[in-house]
């Protein structure tokens, strides 16, 4: 109705004609455009005959483009402040996920209960799996060796950097295997995520460990090369050990 009255005054029935509307309808609808001060009506005789109030228009028209205004000024902040972020994610870190598996074999001298054994006692880990390089950050470490049960230390590397080890154990056969699943953690940031697979099995006199880790290294900040030669030096220091054993 505002749109046909825009073209210029009409009568009620000129409005209602085009719509699948009563009369009646039609002058309800009027009603309230007269009401809001849109529209105005004049009755001559019989005839009442509908026109446009422009100062009520003007009125809308400013209040609308004040809302206009103020919602560019607020969204044109809301584009700088979100360029400004993308710009510095983009500089702080660089995301990236890089997925790998390896796998060691070792033959130990030692029966596979003494080697399973290293592996399930915290004192016996404490040995094999010291770093001289790596120093203590001061905390106590926590060693549940069983199935739902946890691992975890934490410690600063050679560069003085907080670094922390979360393990948790998903099956534990005596003697034969171990799974479990381990994050690495470099300060706050999280560096890996890890499910590692223990497998001992008799080689003649000896034992033969198979180990398999299938990893995902997080953001740039560890490296499958460097994880992998950290464990051959942790196994290998692990072979040192059940020597040390056997020959005392």
């Amino acid at each position: 109705m505002v749109e046909r009255l825009s073209e210029g005054p009409a009568s009620v029935s000129e409005l209602g004609r085009p719509l699948d509307m009563t009369l009646a309808a039609v002058l309800q609808h009027v009603q309230v455009l007269e009401l809001s001060g849109l529209v105005r009506t004049q009755k001559i005789g019989r005839i009442r005959t509908c026109s446009i109030n422009p100062a009520a228009l003007r009125s809308a028209e400013e209040w609308i483009a004040e809302r206009r205004s103020l919602w560019e000024r607020r969204l044109d902040r809301l584009g700088d402040y979100l360029a400004d972020s993308h710009q510095e994610d983009r500089q702080v870190t660089k995301r990236s996920v890089n997925h790998t598996t390896f796998v060691i074999e070792c033959t130990y001298p030692a029966q596979q209960a003494r080697v399973f054994a290293a592996w399930a006692s915290w004192d016996a880990k404490g040995v094999w799996m010291d770093d001289p390089d790596y120093k203590s950050d001061g905390t106590e470490g926590e060693f549940d060796f069983r199935v739902g049960g946890y691992e975890r230390f934490s410690g600063l590397t050679p560069e003085g950097t907080t670094y922390r080890y979360d393990a948790r154990y998903y099956d534990i056969v005596p003697d034969q295997r171990i799974v479990y699943s381990y994050e690495m953690y470099a300060g706050e940031d999280r560096m890996s995520v890890s499910l590692a697979t223990v497998e001992i099995v008799a080689d003649g006199e000896g034992t033969r460990l198979t180990y398999t880790e299938q990893g995902a290294f997080l953001d740039g900040i560890d490296t499958p090369e460097a994880r992998q030669g950290g464990t051959e030096w942790m196994l290998d220091n692990l072979g040192k050990y059940l020597a040390a054993q056997t020959a005392s």
